[in-house]
């Protein structure tokens, strides 16, 4: 009876082990099978429409309506126009330009510049003081910085510069009144120099300037007041030159007023002083433009002119004298 009952309670016990084992088997398989994906619902097909900027057909609404009225698109003028940023005619003074020609390599001499500016100079440039009362390290930087702008274009150039008298119009033209000059004219296979030539001379004054007059053997013309020696080409400035009458003698204003007569010698005003802004640098870059030609077919100028080392105290240059126009020398 005792064997009974133990065998009893062990085919008990196996039972339970094995209902809890088959517990555990299901409970794993339904843990480890993937639940099945539902279909994703299917949206209703929308209507196709033109696409933003496109017509019916697919095609550009700004590039047909361009074609229409014979303009380019937008995205083909901006590449044209940075193209054309990229080139800078140097033919002939900027004050003779077309406005828009001038805008674009004033903005281009301006770009390049600024990064060549240190933080300091960036500040003094962009200082308000600077629309009223330049400072002397203000008004050297930016004489600096359109005569090495068109320094470095005509060094770049692989033909000789030369004013281009072609673009003048009559308007322009009206004030120069060389009538043997202002054309290309070939230096002198031989020069005989004085010994002196190019040789620096300091500061000199108005008086001491007319003693290199184009009866003398050196001879100086003064630009914004920096003298260049051009003794080697007596052809132009000597006395049997177009130019002998302005041998000795200050040029700044006869530049600045488009007009080469004698009169407008040795005038000194403050061209700084110019209103509007951009006026002034319009002025102040077409006589740079010519500062730089000078210095290239010249060299670097031999002394300074005593006016001005004070050019703040120089008066403001006459209004009506200041219509635009281009001296060519």
């Amino acid at each position: 009876a005792q064997a009974a009952a133990k065998n009893a309670a062990a085919m008990k016990i196996q039972a339970a082990q094995r209902g809890k084992e088959a517990r555990q088997k299901a409970a794993a398989s339904r843990t480890e099978a993937p639940k099945p994906k539902r279909a994703p619902a299917k949206k209703a097909p929308a209507e196709k429409g033109p696409a933003e900027g496109k017509d019916d057909m697919g095609r550009d609404i700004k590039r047909l309506e361009a074609a229409r009225r014979g303009r380019k698109p937008a995205s083909q003028k901006d590449a044209s126009s940075s193209s054309e940023d990229d080139a800078v005619d140097l033919g002939g003074c900027p004050s003779s330009k077309k406005e828009k020609e001038f805008e674009r390599e004033l903005k281009k001499v301006k770009k390049q510049m600024r990064s060549k500016l240190t933080p300091e100079q960036h500040e003094e440039l962009h200082n308000p003081w600077m629309h009223t009362q330049m400072s002397d390290s203000e008004r050297k930087m930016k004489k600096e910085m359109f005569a090495s702008f068109y320094r470095e274009q005509y060094a770049a150039l692989k033909q000789r510069a030369q004013p281009d008298m072609d673009q003048y119009s009559p308007q322009a033209a009206e004030g120069l009144k060389i009538t043997t000059g202002h054309r290309h004219m070939p230096r002198p296979k031989r020069v005989d120099v004085p010994a002196d030539f190019r040789k620096p001379v300091g500061t000199i004054t108005s008086k001491d300037l007319q003693g290199y007059s184009a009866g003398n053997e050196r001879k100086f013309v003064c630009i914004h007041g920096d003298l260049f020696d051009v003794s080697d080409r007596p052809d132009k400035y000597g006395t049997d030159g177009p130019y002998a009458y302005m041998t000795g003698h200050d040029l700044t204003w006869g530049f600045i007023r488009g007009d080469d007569a004698e009169e407008e010698m040795d005038k000194y005003y403050d061209i700084f002083k110019v209103q509007p802004k951009e006026k002034a640098d319009r002025k102040l870059q077409g006589l740079m433009s010519w500062w730089a030609f000078f210095e290239k077919e010249y060299g670097e100028p031999v002394g300074r002119l005593d006016v001005y080392d004070k050019e703040w105290g120089l008066p403001p240059p006459p209004a009506a004298d200041l219509e635009d126009g281009c001296s060519v020398m």
